[in-house]
């Protein structure tokens, strides 16, 4: 009866320590970081082997009890000489084969253990991986979110037309304050009477007034500029080609925002043979509300234009609009500006444009003229031509 007993403890210890085996440890205070997949599996293949060593064992140990049982069976109530040395050495082996059992289940629950506490640790280090990169990931959007928040803040808004909802004041001329520039046709000259020619009653009525026939010799007035007539036929009507902000490069590779030159300031312009030389302005022509075209290149950088502004590709000088662009540069072939064109930088490199879009709004523009010798500079970096001085 007492072997019978001893039998099922040894089978109930085997069987729970299977049961060991499958349940996951836990892994407290334990450096994870020293753990990698490659240990874990060989543990885990140390804690099956040991697995099979225990089942082995326990085969034995049964059929040594199994052994031990059917001798003391036959044996009876009087046992012989014989029988008691079979019985002797049966129980011999049997305590042998518990005893095998016993140390290779203790190996299998230190295995087990370590598989277990492997397994846990990697799985804190893979979360940690993960948790790394998630932050990594994380900052890197970021990054990428304040930059494009800078840019975006760099770029003059197109929602509304700048003029109007601005506090500029379109520059007086000549000190008459007349207001600017702008498209009105010239008012019609006043009536005049007849002057009298012989005798008259005095009762005729007065001549139906009739508007003046146009002579060759009397151009048609195409704007209407006050006061300031003179000057604004003598600088293009205030002409201006690119909006507030746009940066001109100076000889001395400082740059100035394009409302800020002045007359006699220099810039840096190119002589068509490679090189870049100072080059002096002289004056700056402003427009109060013209719309603009934005013109996105392949480095990222933008340029904020009107139509008729020339810019010098590596095929010469175009424009988005080449029939008022060749009176911006009346010296110059100007052909039509096109997105698989490439602009002249800097640098002495064409850069391609990406995109010519139109910005439905109106702008305050500004061009330095004149620019002595060469009539060019370089606007955000890329070559454009000046604003023509007209006679």
């Amino acid at each position: 009866m007492k072997l019978k007993v001893l039998l099922i403890v040894i089978f109930l210890f085997v069987v729970g320590a299977k049961d060991v085996f499958a349940i996951p440890a836990t892994c407290g205070g334990v450096n994870a970081g020293t753990t990698t997949g490659t240990t874990v599996a060989q543990a885990q293949t140390e804690a099956q082997k040991a697995a099979e060593d225990a089942r082995i064992a326990k085969e034995k140990t049964d059929q040594a009890a199994a052994d031990l049982a059917a001798l003391q069976a036959q044996a009876g109530p009087t046992i012989d000489a014989q029988t008691a040395v079979l019985i002797r050495q049966a129980a011999f082996a049997f305590e042998v084969s518990q005893q095998n059992l016993n140390t290779i289940v203790s190996d299998l629950e230190v295995k087990t253990q370590t598989a277990n506490t492997l397994e846990v640790n990697w799985n804190i280090e893979l979360a940690r991986q993960a948790e790394q990169e998630r932050n990594a990931l994380a900052a890197a959007a970021a990054q990428a979110a304040a930059q494009a928040a800078a840019q975006a803040a760099a770029v003059p808004q197109y929602s509304e037309p700048y003029y109007e909802q601005s506090s500029y004041s379109p520059p007086s001329c000549s000190g008459c304050d007349c207001g600017g520039c702008h498209s009105d046709p010239a008012p019609a000259p006043a009536y005049e009477a007849p002057q009298e020619s012989g005798r008259s009653s005095g009762n005729e009525p007065a001549p139906a007034w009739q508007p003046p026939q146009e002579t060759a010799n009397e151009p048609e007035p195409l704007w209407n500029c006050g006061c300031c007539g003179d000057w604004c036929c003598e600088y293009g009507c205030g002409g201006g080609c690119f909006v507030s902000g746009t940066s001109v490069t100076a000889p001395d590779g400082t740059s100035k925002e394009v409302q800020d030159i002045k007359a006699d300031d220099l810039v840096l312009s190119y002589d068509y043979l490679g090189k870049n030389i100072p080059s002096k302005v002289s004056a700056l022509v402003t427009k109060p509300s013209v719309n603009v075209y934005k013109i996105t290149f392949e480095n990222k950088k933008e340029l904020l234009l009107t139509s008729n502004h020339p810019v010098y590709t590596l095929e010469g000088w175009k424009s988005i609009d080449p029939i008022l662009g060749a009176k911006d540069a009346p010296k110059e072939k100007v052909g039509q500006l096109t997105e698989s064109d490439k602009i002249l930088d800097i640098t002495g490199q064409g850069v391609k444009i990406l995109s010519i879009q139109y910005l439905p709004a109106t702008f305050v523009v500004y061009s330095p003229a004149g620019v002595d010798p060469f009539e060019n500079f370089f606007a955000n970096g890329f070559l454009v031509h000046n604003k023509a001085l007209y006679d």
